[in-house]
């Protein structure tokens, strides 16, 4: 059984990656309380007393719109605090697999890049709704922004490390192929 070099690249990404994750969780954790209190404050709408017919009617449309903003952004919070759960289960696995075979990390780290990939979605999603919701409250667009770029930053350090422990596992294959472990 052959096991990651501690000067390997393959090692060196895991090691980033589950430190990414780890540092992803945390932000998420915070950000997503924020979002989620945000949001909550906007579903609490009511329209001020003392104000006549039309100004109510007025109100209550802007108070719809301001309900539903506040709704999406419970709503993201709580995928955020879903999210927050996989990224410290990603980091925690990834940490685990330091001192497995390479055999072994190579299958484990394949579901990681699809998870990356979802990544990559939830990041444009986030985009669009920090757009949005700017429209109403022009400071949570930085809660927003700040998840996609943890998001993204943590998905291209995930494809990285996955690509690197595959070029790892090539190699050990050749390695195997050559001492004939593995018919061609």
């Amino acid at each position: 059984m052959s096991c990651l070099a501690d000067d390997s690249k393959a090692k060196k990404m895991l090691k980033a990656s589950a430190i990414m994750d780890f540092v992803t969780a945390a932000i998420y954790l915070a950000v997503s309380i924020a979002i989620i209190v945000i949001g909550a404050t906007m579903v609490n709408f009511k329209p001020s007393e003392g104000s006549e017919g039309a100004e109510v009617l007025g109100e209550v449309i802007g108070g719809i719109f301001i309900i539903l903003i506040g709704l999406i952004f419970v709503f993201i919070g709580a995928i955020s605090l879903i999210l927050f759960i996989v990224a410290v289960s990603y980091g925690g696995t990834t940490l685990g697999l330091l001192n497995k075979p390479i055999d072994a990390i190579a299958r484990k780290v394949r579901s990681q890049k699809v998870g990356a990939i979802f990544g990559f979605i939830f990041t444009a999603i986030l985009v669009v709704v920090g757009i949005v919701s700017a429209v109403q409250a022009p400071l949570s667009i930085i809660f927003f922004v700040l998840l996609a770029g943890v998001t993204m930053a943590s998905s291209i350090v995930n494809i990285k490390m996955v690509d690197a422990v595959q070029q790892e596992w090539s190699k050990e294959l050749e390695r195997r192929q050559e001492r004939g472990e593995y018919p061609i």
